[in-house]
């Protein structure tokens, strides 16, 4: 039987993974949440709040209704939500719409200590615009709206846990 010698693929499959494994690179997933960001509050946009719920959700925390019982109270100070005409072809017709999401929050502890003051947080998307297609523009608007709620949760997340990484230590 000849000897098994690795393909080239196997080769690079394996460099890549013990290169990514090295550097830190996790998968966006499952990573538990410290004390200070298991209960959040959150007053502001439905929106937000719900992609902020799930977010929580998959990484051990909750949301909360009572900002009383919350280990980390968050307040939208601002939302700003727009829809910019950007690319408009030689015959005057519109082909490309960006969509932007601009949050500000601020965010507390239980004790009331200021971890966010009036933090912004931004997305934007570009959508196609096919002006023979109404009903798929619009799923196609709301999913990119959903997408850049989920976006902002996440960044608002990752600077809480590092905020509330640095108070408690």
């Amino acid at each position: 039987m000849p000897p098994l010698v690795p393909t080239r693929r196997t080769v690079l499959l394996a460099l890549l993974s013990t290169g990514l494994a090295a550097c830190g690179f996790q998968p966006r997933g499952w990573a538990e949440l410290p004390p200070a960001m298991q209960r959040v509050s959150l007053s502001g946009n439905r929106e937000l709040a719900a992609a902020l719920e799930r977010l929580l959700r998959q990484n051990g925390g909750q949301r909360v209704g009572d900002a009383k019982t919350a280990t980390l109270r968050l307040t939208v100070t601002d939302y700003r939500d727009g829809r910019r005409e950007v690319v408009i072809d030689p015959r005057a017709r519109l082909r490309e719409v960006e969509l932007t999401l601009q949050v500000r929050i601020r965010a507390e502890d239980a004790q009331g200590t200021v971890l966010l003051k009036d933090e912004a947080f931004e997305a934007a998307r570009m959508m196609h615009y096919d002006p023979a297609n109404l009903l798929g523009r619009g799923e196609e608007e709301a999913r990119l709206r959903g997408e850049m709620h989920e976006i902002v949760a996440q960044s608002m997340l990752v600077r809480l846990r590092q905020r509330t990484t640095r108070v408690s230590d």
